[in-house]
């Protein structure tokens, strides 16, 4: 685990303490419950020529879970909601869930190991 520590209010335990990983972004709502708190990294992103975001993965932690696993995973999110698509739109889904498939998921399972050896689990 790293040696960085971040204090964050919470509404149940007072300021909490805790280790910070390295590839957690830093960013921690305050006020919450303790069993709220969550590490979170930066995510990969898979996005049409317009902007929008297909899907993305980032690394998760939920260091004071109660109910779920306190491991580092990962989250991944596929665009919400119903799109329409013509056939050249459908070329580049196509090409999109591909370099997903093929570059972002192997990139976040290399994440994920290097959490998990972080965090000796």
């Amino acid at each position: 685990m790293s040696a960085r520590t971040v204090t964050v209010a919470t509404s149940d335990h007072g300021d909490v303490t805790m280790a910070e990983p390295s590839w957690c972004d830093g960013l921690h709502k305050t006020g919450g419950a303790r069993s709220d708190l969550t590490h979170n990294g930066l995510p990969l992103e898979v996005a049409f020529n317009d902007g929008t975001v297909l899907a993305y993965g980032q690394l998760c932690q939920w260091p004071y879970s109660e109910v779920a696993s306190r491991k580092p995973y990962i989250a991944v999110e596929l665009g919400g909601g119903e799109h329409e698509y013509d056939d050249a739109d459908l070329v580049e889904l196509q090409q999109k869930l591909a370099t997903f498939a093929a570059v972002t998921i192997p990139e976040l399972r290399v994440r994920l190991s290097a959490a998990l050896a972080e965090a000796r689990l």
